[in-house]
């Protein structure tokens, strides 16, 4: 007695086009969370000079395991996040965000946050994005 499978070829080549079809589906969601967090981010930031709206960027990569990585990112890239005097390079700008204290130690500097706003936003209505999809499944 033996059994048969007829078809698994056309099966493998279903799944393959459904895996492409769902990363594609994916990037699009993740870049448009990207988008909304720079957005919303820009319209928040502080412009005492300017400096710092005019430093961010975003930017997209692959890590080593192949997984995406979207950035938001304000600043240089690399570069240490030491204050320092004059500093125009958008370097201060985890000092602005989580608050610091001034050059002589005597006095806090509240908190101005713009891209973690952002963020906790566009991450609920992700979440809310990939239920649909996985409903939809």
């Amino acid at each position: 007695m033996s059994e048969n499978i007829i078809g698994a070829a056309e099966l493998a080549l279903a799944v393959e086009a459904f895996r492409k079809q769902l990363q594609l589906k994916l990037m699009d969601l993740f870049e448009g969370a990207q988008q909304a967090t720079y957005d919303d981010s820009q319209a928040h930031v502080p412009t005492l000079t300017g400096n710092l709206k005019e430093r961010a960027f975003i930017s997209m990569s692959s890590g080593p395991n192949g997984e995406m990585q979207f950035d938001v990112t304000y600043g240089e890239i690399g570069q240490s996040y030491g204050s320092k005097y004059g500093m125009e390079d958008g370097g201060y700008a985890w000092f602005v965000e989580l608050g610091h204290m001034t050059r002589d130690g005597a006095t806090m500097v509240p908190p101005n946050p713009y891209l973690g706003p952002a963020f906790d936003k566009v991450c609920k209505a992700l979440e809310d994005s990939l239920q649909e999809m996985i409903d939809r499944l």
